[in-house]
């Protein structure tokens, strides 16, 4: 019982530690004229992997308020 409780603590605190060093933070900014459709470019950079643990930090240069969302545009606008 003893050898399985400490097993459980050390699959625990593996976990935490690895999630808390290598988790990264992410900048992406919303540039200015992003709100026009026909801009080239919406975010900068474009895309992002994350992990479990890192953080996305959001910055909007652009006239008008946005939100981010998760999905795809098309399940945003399925009908």
């Amino acid at each position: 019982m003893q050898i399985l409780l400490i097993s459980i603590l050390l699959v625990l605190t593996f976990t935490i530690i690895s999630a808390t060093v290598y988790a990264e933070t992410w900048k992406v900014q919303i540039p200015a004229g992003s709100s026009d459709p026909a801009s080239p470019v919406h975010f900068v950079p474009s895309e992002v992997s994350i992990r479990f643990g890192d953080k996305v930090e959001w910055g909007n240069a652009d006239s008008v308020a946005h939100t981010v969302t998760s999905g795809t545009l098309e399940s945003v606008f399925t009908i």
